[in-house]
């Protein structure tokens, strides 16, 4: 009994080939979708997650703060200044002059005014009104200190994600293009097994290796699109959006 022709397994094969071309080549696959997603340039990442970080709002909003009570401690001086003023009305009786002489005065009713002014502060105080404002300054420094340091937080996690976005998207190409070699091997083997041209153990061996190759890129696109979400999450927008 004459065996099966090959020729018939390679034309298949050819033929799974020419319908498996990589996507990037022939236009986006099904499979390939998660990872065509656009990444916007990293200055302008970096910029949306600087705008939208709550914590440095959070950080702005005390430095205003600081500056308030910084405002506060200079006019501070300002409790030990009384002012006052009387108004009395009615006669006087009696004068009584520097030299001490005495004279009557005038008996008939008058509306009579009062205002002055006095400043009481103790040396204590006094230089304790200059330790008020060194600390003041001294804590919005500290609070600008802290913004500066949260920018730089911000920034090098957002150059983090972004590596890793475009690292995980360059992989997940290759192994694509791997996927794609590897199932025409499969196919190719299956036609040689049904045939009887190869043996079960090799057989067995190129199915485990295409298995391998498509969970690889499985993962790979896993990590890309936990990657993407996390870098939206980070810039408060859709990355698409930024531009």
């Amino acid at each position: 009994m004459a065996r099966p022709s090959a020729t018939l397994p390679v034309v298949f094969f050819i033929l799974f080939l020419v319908i498996s071309v990589p996507s990037k080549l022939i236009g986006q696959s099904p499979s390939s979708a998660d990872t065509v997603l656009r990444i916007p340039p990293l200055g302008l990442l970096i910029e949306a997650g600087l705008a939208f970080s709550p914590l440095l709002d959070e950080q702005r909003a005390l430095i205003k703060i600081r500056e308030w009570q910084l405002k506060s401690a200079k006019v501070e001086w300002g409790r030990y200044v009384m002012f006052f003023s009387e108004m009395r009305y009615g006669s006087i009786d009696i004068i009584v002059s520097n030299a001490g002489t005495v004279s009557y005065g005038d008996k008939s009713n008058s509306t009579r005014f009062n205002v002055g002014a006095r400043f009481q502060v103790s040396m204590f105080d006094l230089f304790d009104l200059r330790r008020k404002n060194l600390i003041a300054n001294e804590q919005i420094e500290f609070e600008k200190f802290k913004k500066a340091e949260l920018e730089r937080m911000i920034k090098d996690d957002v150059i983090r994600l972004w590596n890793k976005l475009v690292a995980y998207k360059e992989i997940a190409a290759i192994n694509e293009d791997h996927v794609t070699a590897q199932k025409g091997n499969f196919f190719y083997a299956e036609q040689q097994f049904k045939a009887g041209d190869i043996a079960l153990g090799e057989y067995v061996r190129i199915k485990e290796i295409s298995i391998k190759a498509d969970a690889e890129y499985q993962l790979a696109k896993k990590e890309f699109r936990e990657t993407y979400l996390l870098l939206e999450s980070m810039v408060g927008s859709k990355l698409s959006e930024i531009k």
